[in-house]
């Protein structure tokens, strides 16, 4: 229902800014639940979160602000794929994965603080985040996945810790590091 009442307020407002809260008790954000919402600029997400589904906000195009709570344990693959107004991400304690894909397409994405909770590093996790300037990846990730940092024109310094196990070929591609 949600989705669809989406789609009509879209082709109602295509050139206007929507912000959503959404409503506390809700415990996870469906796989494409916001997915091509275009219009969407903000969104405020309750404490009740706990998970982002794969491409919960893909191609919301407009999407610049996101407030990643501590208590979200999970955020799927591809959950930010082509937000290219996003700037800043903090991603929170408690999060161990960052998946593949999930800030692909990113252009605008500047800084992004990993927290130590972290493990792995998804393939194309950051692919394409152009204005990405530097990284820095905690002593606890082992695994790097394929492409993660490729198309990262503005990447100037990375920090791979010393306890990474698996870095996968091509892992910094097309980058001034």
């Amino acid at each position: 229902i949600l989705k669809s009442k989406l789609a009509e307020w879209e082709r109602k407002h295509a050139s206007d800014n929507l912000k959503i809260n959404i409503p506390e008790g809700v415990t996870h954000i469906n796989p494409f639940a916001f997915s091509g919402c275009k219009a969407l600029t903000a969104i405020t997400l309750p404490e009740s979160v706990t998970r982002i589904g794969v491409y919960a906000f893909n191609d919301c195009i407009k999407l610049a602000a996101i407030n990643i709570h501590e208590y979200i344990t999970q955020i799927f693959s591809g959950a930010f794929q082509n937000c290219a107004a996003l700037t800043r991400i903090d991603l929170p304690d408690g999060l161990d994965k960052i998946n593949s894909n999930l800030f692909d397409g990113c252009k605008k994405l500047e800084t992004v603080t990993i927290p130590e909770t972290v493990t792995s590093i998804g393939s194309n996790a950051f692919n394409g985040c152009k204005k990405l300037k530097g990284i820095v990846i905690p002593t606890t990730v082992d695994e790097i996945g394929r492409f993660a940092f490729n198309e990262c024109q503005s990447l100037t310094q990375i920090e791979i810790p010393e306890g990474v196990e698996t870095l996968e070929e091509k892992r910094v591609c097309t980058c001034r590091v």
